[in-house]
């Protein structure tokens, strides 16, 4: 199993984010398109209702792409944008063993690996009038990939560890862990939190609320 260490776009409500992670992708013989996977995301106790079924690898571009199950853009959508912009790569193809229908989260899945990330989900959340949330500094996960080696069997062959979560409204932030040396700290996550004049609760809990209750005082 191997945990890559690449920057994660995470492709699900709206077709058109997929335009902008395209952008930072280059052609190159180690781009890989994984199709039919199965992934589990998963934040303390809690399996998110998220699936993401096609994964694209651009190690060179350091860009690791992920399209939900489901979603508004299909593998064979993506496969043509890919050749558009004649960007090379290998395709693999899983046996699609998983025919069940899964509602995802109504709140979108960010995944951070560094504070850019956190800075954007806060101006699409500002954008919609959501100006506070709630953080969780010890709240830890994980996000694994898999396929089916039969009818019963999977194998994992990616996983990501989560350390902090930001709920807002709208969407759930989850910090990747991966020991990059731009993974985002705790000071880090507040200060660009009071840089942007985000009302925040400190939650030290290792369990996600089932509801946002913003306060009105700031903890920093």
């Amino acid at each position: 199993m191997i945990k890559s260490n690449l920057d994660i776009w995470a492709i699900q409500h709206d077709p058109e984010e997929v335009h902008t992670a395209l952008e930072n992708v280059k052609d190159s013989d180690t781009n890989i398109l994984f199709k039919n996977c199965m992934s589990r995301v998963k934040i303390g106790s809690k399996r998110l209702k998220v699936s993401f079924d096609t994964i694209f690898y651009s190690e060179d571009s350091d860009v690791l792409i992920l399209l939900m199950k489901n979603g508004d853009i299909s593998a064979e959508q993506f496969q043509d944008l890919l050749d558009k912009k004649d960007i090379k790569y290998h395709e693999v193809e899983f046996y699609p063993l998983d025919l069940r229908k899964r509602k995802n989260d109504e709140k979108e899945i960010w995944f951070a690996r560094e504070k850019y990330v956190l800075e954007d989900a806060i101006k699409g959340s500002k954008e919609k009038g959501i100006d506070s949330c709630r953080y969780y500094p010890k709240l830890s996960g994980n996000m694994d990939f898999s396929y089916f080696i039969d009818s019963c069997h999977m194998k994992s062959f990616d996983s990501q560890h989560i350390t902090g979560v930001v709920e807002f409204e709208d969407k759930l932030v989850l910090f990747i862990a991966n020991g990059y040396s731009k993974n985002i700290t705790l000071k880090e996550a507040l200060e660009v939190l009071a840089n942007h004049d985000i009302t925040t609760i400190i939650d030290e809990r290792e369990e996600l609320l089932p509801e946002i209750t913003p306060k009105t005082k700031k903890y920093y």
